[in-house]
C-alpha cells in the first residue's frame, strides 16, 4: 500500500493501532490538516484525553481506508482517507461527540482550497506540455469525460465557450493524452488553478508536476503574483510541488 509521506509520519507515530492511538498520531503529525485536527481536538476534548481507555478494534481501518482512496480515484493513501476509515468504524463514538466527527471530517477528509505565491515558483522543466487549441477541443474533452467524468469535462467546455483561447494544457507523448490542466476555468473563477488531472496508469511519473508547474508559469506571465488552487484532493502533491499552504476553512473563499 503506498502512502504519502504524511501518512508515513503517522503510522510511525501511533503507539499502537487501536482508534485512539492512531487519532493521537494524527494530533502529534501536526502539519497540514494535521494542525487543524490539533485545533479541533484542543478545542473540544479534555487534556489527556488519548490517555482514555482504548476501545476495542472493530476493523481493519487501513484496509477501509484503501476503500476511499479506490473510491476517490487516488494512488496513494492520504491522511483523509485513514480519519474518514477510523470516524465511520464506530470505535470512537465515546469520545467524539456528532458535531466534532463532522468537523474533523470536513477538515481532513473533503478536498481543500489552497493558495500559492507565484513568486517562489521552481523552476520549470522540459516536458510534452502544450496549449490546447481547438483542433484538440473535442478529443481532450472525450479524454477528461472518459478519465474523470462528466462534471470536469463541463467546465472545460464552458471555457472555450466563454474565451476564444482558453488556458487550457495538456501532457501529450507520441499522439496520447496522459494528462490536463487549466486555470481561470474553476467556476469561472480569475486567479484558481483548476481542474487538473492525470490518466491512472501515468501517476507518479511527473506529469501532474510538470503540468501544474507549467500552468502556474503561465499564470505568472499573465500577470498574477498569487492564485487559488480550489478544491485539492491530494493536498500534500501541491504542497511539495509549489509550496502551497491551506486555506483555513475560516479564511475559506466562498
Amino acid at each position: 500500500m503506498k502512502l504519502t509521506s504524511r501518512m508515513k509520519r503517522i503510522k510511525a507515530l501511533a503507539d499502537g493501532d487501536g482508534a485512539v492511538p492512531l487519532l493521537h498520531a494524527f494530533y502529534k503529525e501536526g502539519t497540514g490538516v494535521c494542525f487543524e485536527i490539533r485545533q479541533l481536538l484542543d478545542h473540544h476534548l479534555s487534556p489527556g484525553w488519548w490517555q482514555a481507555e482504548n476501545p476495542p478494534v472493530s476493523k481493519d481501518y487501513y484496509k477501509d481506508a484503501a476503500f476511499y482512496r479506490k473510491r476517490y480515484n487516488q494512488v496513494q493513501l492520504q491522511e483523509g482517507h485513514l480519519m474518514q476509515a477510523i470516524l465511520d468504524s464506530g470505535d470512537l463514538d465515546g469520545l467524539l461527540n456528532t458535531d466534532l466527527k463532522n468537523d474533523l471530517k470536513r477538515v481532513s477528509c473533503m478536498p481543500r482550497d489552497l493558495h500559492c505565491d507565484l513568486t517562489t515558483l521552481p523552476t520549470e522543466m522540459a516536458g510534452p506540455v502544450h496549449r490546447v487549441d481547438r483542433s484538440e477541443k473535442e478529443a481532450l474533452l472525450s479524454w477528461i469525460r472518459n478519465q474523470f467524468g462528466e462534471r470536469w469535462a463541463s467546465q472545460v467546455e464552458q471555457a472555450y465557450e466563454n474565451r476564444q483561447d482558453p488556458p487550457v494544457f495538456i501532457y501529450q507523448k507520441e499522439g496520447h493524452i496522459h494528462g490536463f490542466a487549466c486555470y481561470d476555468v474553476f467556476d469561472h473563477r480569475n486567479g484558481w488553478f483548476g481542474p487538473m488531472g492525470t490518466s491512472n496508469d501515468h501517476r507518479e511519473k511527473g506529469v501532474g508536476r510538470a503540468l501544474l508547474i507549467h500552468a502556474l508559469h503561465k499564470m505568472k506571465q499573465a500577470g498574477y503574483k498569487e492564485v487559488i488552487i480550489g478544491q485539492a484532493g491530494p493536498i500534500e502533491f501541491y504542497e511539495k510541488c509549489c509550496r502551497a499552504e491551506l486555506i483555513p476553512l475560516e479564511q475559506g473563499i466562498e
